[in-house]
């Protein structure tokens, strides 16, 4: 994505070569006395809302393999976060103008753009206790419970080599014992060693 703030001349580019693009999103709104054509032109009209999404689109990351995220939500996450208010429509055509992953839904006004609001996690080396995890994620088990909550926590110490690691990382985010206990189970059965409920309650 480019720094650059893009111009008149280049959203009104994104608006011929998307014909069905509106500020209220990606084709036309079923609701009474909607007019496709001057939804157009208040999007068009509205290049100050679109430079304001694609500047914030430029601090995001690709989604790789991750779910891609629908316009409309990412609209509201940029007003969460900070941006003010900006229309769905505006958020698709910065979208368009950052250059990142646009897949368009037939029927939908909203469409799913390619990025995440973090980075990817780096893959955990090869024998790691997160590797080893990541196979258990199909399991319907709640040690596969806890590989799936890993899979998508942003945090897990994936190069972590040593128990207190995770135990400390399950504590700082308040989980219950229940998946202490999953951790412990999990550990136990790559490790090889037994570990004590009580660890998790010790001071070091």
């Amino acid at each position: 994505m480019t720094a650059k703030q893009p111009s008149q001349a280049d959203l009104d580019r994104i608006l011929n070569e998307h014909p069905m693009l509106c500020n209220c999103g990606y084709g036309k709104y079923r609701g009474a006395g909607f007019n496709h054509a001057a939804d157009r032109a208040d999007l068009a009209a509205n290049l100050d809302q679109v430079r304001i999404a694609y500047a914030w689109l430029g601090t995001l990351h690709p989604a790789g393999d991750r779910p891609w995220l629908s316009s409309y939500g990412l609209k509201h996450d940029g007003e969460n976060a900070g941006i003010g208010y900006v229309t769905n429509g505006a958020m698709i055509a910065a979208a368009y103008l950052a250059g990142a992953p646009v897949r368009v839904h037939p029927g939908s006004l909203n469409v799913g753009i390619g990025v995440s609001l973090t980075p990817a996690k780096m893959p955990a080396p090869d024998g790691s206790f997160t590797s080893w995890l990541a196979v258990q994620a199909g399991a319907d088990h709640p040690v596969g419970d806890l590989a799936r909550d890993a899979a998508h926590d942003d945090c897990w110490p994936s190069a972590g080599a040593d128990y207190r690691q995770f135990a400390d990382h399950l504590a700082e985010h308040g989980a219950g014992e229940p998946v202490r206990s999953a951790l412990r189970e999990a550990w136990e059965a790559y490790s090889g060693h037994s570990v004590s409920s009580d660890y998790d309650d010790e001071e070091f």
